[in-house]
Order: structure tokens, then C-alpha cells, then sequence
């Protein structure tokens, strides 16, 4: 042999140099190229700084590590649900892993769903949100997957608080009006809120064994029972429970670990859209389900560290949102909102590829 030729061993020989993600808000001309053309130019000079920052940060040491634990360490559900006493599933019974619960907390605090509504920006404001989901989405162990839901639910009530001011409901008396306009003034802004200790997340809860994306399918039940009782306690603000019971299964239900959720169920006029809180306080200050239990949760292919569960539902006290018999087109708000989301997720995605 002419070149002699040195065995290779487990550490001399080739080795293929690592990748290097670099910044992507520096580095990508694409992104540039769309952020000059829907962006004015003071907008884009004056989140320049802070979009850097942000593309910087979710490839931090810090939210790789937390992404590993999340992928690592599945949520799952303490228990089989019930006590040796028959007691309810606790409030708690859901655990989701630490990492899991830093990107969501990081997700919030950075604005994710809340840019979207920020009135500084004006119409730009869900441009600029769609550049932070994008920047995201890859180092978010789906943390953006009940994001986009959240953002979905804040539009649902934005949309019904503003008709409800020429348009009072007619689903209950006109002395729960005022209650029922404060549960929605406070759950938004819950879900505009960047303090991870007080923001909530928002469940969009459809799908059924029967009907699965066919919501004619659907086999939950509202029924209109008026002023929730004293020993049912309020939502956890303190607020009064909504006049509706609703009792159903629902099959896959996302953003399991969220503070609220927009769910359809048929009344006697057909399937309507219902606002509940997924935890009520007690008088004794102790906070439980508002009729919430969880089946199991589902052993996905891919998401491992999104909690998705099957939910039996049984007394949810709610809220009618929109007018009753017309629940499809009132959460259609939600499911086009995720595809808002989920167009600039898999675009990230298939980016990376």
C-alpha cells in the first residue's frame, strides 16, 4: 500500500464535526426577508435587540437541559385516582416532569401567547408573536401545543366579552350577568399574563370515542341547573361556578395540566360551547377538580412531554360561551388559532430538518 494507513480508534481517527445551531434571528436570510416585509420599520428597529436576545436564549445550556428532562420524564398520574376512601382524584394528581414546567414557565414569561395581544403593537402585534413561536417551537418539548390553545381561549372570551355588551346573555338571569362578566374578565387575564405564578394555560376539549373530529358524535351532556350550591365553593378567584353541569368523556384532550377550558357538549338545542375552570375552591380554602377526572394518559408516538389525557367529566360547572346550538362555530375561533400556531411550528421544524 502506498499510504499506510493508521487504524482508527475511540478517539483518533474521523470524527464528524458537530453541528452549531447559531442565532437564528441573525443567521436566517428567510426570516429576515419576512420580518421587513410585514414589519414597519420602527417596529422591527425597536424589537431588533430583544428578538436576538430571545433567539439567544432557547439555545441556552439551560433550556437544553430542561428540553431533555421534559423528553426524559413523561407526566403522569399519581395513583389510580381514588383514595382507599373513595375520595376524588386531588387537584394535583397530574405530575408533569421539572423541565417540562421551566418551558412553560419560560414560555410565558417571554410573552408567547401575551405578544399576540400587546396593544404597543398594534396590528403587528401577531407578527411578532409568530416570530417568537417560531424562534421557539423547536426548544419547547411542545410547550407551544396548549400555548396555541391559550391564545384560542383568549380570543373566544375577547370576542364574547365585547358581544355581550350589546348582546347580554340570555342563558341566565340577568343577576349573574355581572358575575359572569367578571369570570371572564379575570380567567383573560389570567391567560394574558407573564407571572408564571398566576397565568393559565387553556384546554380545548372536543374529541370523543365516538364522534373523534366529527363533533356530531359528541355524548357530553350540559344541563342548565342555575346558581352553583354553597358546598361547591367558587373557582379559585373566588368567583361564582358557571349555572351549566356538564357530564361527558372526552377521548384526547390536550394542555391536561391548564387552568380553564372550552369544551362542546349538547344542550336541547344542539351542541354549545362551554367556559369552565378546572379547579373550584372550597370553603375550607382547599382547592379540587370542578368535576374533572382523569382516565389515563394517552402513550403517544411522539409529544411525550405534553400531557394528553382522556377526561371523564361529571358536574363541570360552566359557562355558555356564544349562542347555544352554535358551540362548532364559537370554538372554530380556537382550532384556527392553532393552526396559526402550528403553521409557524412546522415551518421551524422543517427548517431544522
Amino acid at each position: 500500500m502506498s499510504n499506510k494507513i493508521t487504524p482508527a480508534t475511540s478517539t483518533q481517527g474521523f470524527f464528524q464535526p458537530k453541528p452549531t445551531i447559531l442565532n437564528q434571528w441573525a443567521e436566517d436570510r428567510a426570516i429576515q426577508r419576512m420580518a421587513k416585509l410585514l414589519l414597519s420599520e420602527s417596529t422591527l428597529a425597536a424589537r431588533d435587540a430583544e428578538l436576538t436576545q430571545f433567539a439567544d436564549d432557547v439555545l441556552s445550556k439551560e433550556v437544553f437541559k430542561n428540553i431533555v428532562d421534559a423528553e426524559r420524564h413523561p407526566p403522569y398520574v399519581r395513583g389510580d385516582g381514588f383514595t382507599a376512601f373513595g375520595a376524588p382524584q386531588d387537584a394535583d394528581a397530574l405530575v408533569t416532569s421539572a423541565g417540562w414546567r421551566y418551558l412553560q414557565d419560560f414560555g410565558l414569561r417571554e410573552g408567547i401567547v401575551a405578544t399576540g395581544s400587546a396593544a404597543s403593537l398594534g396590528p403587528e402585534a401577531r407578527i411578532v408573536q409568530a416570530l417568537k413561536v417560531h424562534l421557539f417551537a423547536p426548544s419547547s418539548s411542545m410547550v407551544v401545543c396548549p400555548s396555541g390553545m391559550q391564545d384560542g381561549a383568549v380570543y373566544v372570551l375577547q370576542k364574547e366579552l365585547a358581544r355581550n355588551k350589546t348582546q347580554p346573555p340570555t342563558d341566565c338571569p340577568p343577576e349573574l350577568h355581572a358575575a359572569r362578566k367578571k369570570v371572564m374578565e379575570t380567567a383573560l387575564a389570567h391567560l394574558l399574563n407573564r407571572d408564571p405564578s398566576k397565568a393559565w394555560t387553556s384546554g380545548q376539549w372536543m374529541t370523543e370515542r365516538k364522534g373523534g373530529s366529527d363533533v356530531r358524535g359528541t355524548e357530553t351532556i350540559a344541563n342548565y341547573v342555575g346558581p352553583a350550591p354553597k358546598e361547591m365553593g367558587t373557582d379559585v378567584d373566588g368567583n361564582p361556578l358557571g349555572p351549566w353541569s356538564i357530564t361527558g368523556f372526552k377521548f384526547f384532550s390536550s394542555a391536561t395540566d391548564c387552568g380553564c377550558c372550552l369544551s362542546l357538549a349538547y344542550t336541547e338545542n344542539g351542541i354549545s360551547c362551554f367556559f369552565s375552570p378546572t379547579r373550584r375552591r372550597l370553603a375550607d380554602g382547599s382547592i379540587v377538580m370542578n368535576g374533572i377526572r382523569i382516565q389515563r394518559l394517552k402513550n403517544k408516538l411522539g409529544t411525550h412531554a405534553l400531557p394528553t389525557a382522556e377526561l371523564e367529566i361529571n358536574g363541570m360547572r360552566g359557562w355558555l360561551i356564544g349562542e347555544e346550538g352554535k358551540g362548532v362555530k364559537v370554538i372554530a375561533t380556537v382550532l384556527n388559532n392553532s393552526r396559526f400556531h402550528n403553521s409557524g411550528e412546522s415551518q421551524q421544524s422543517t427548517a431544522l430538518c
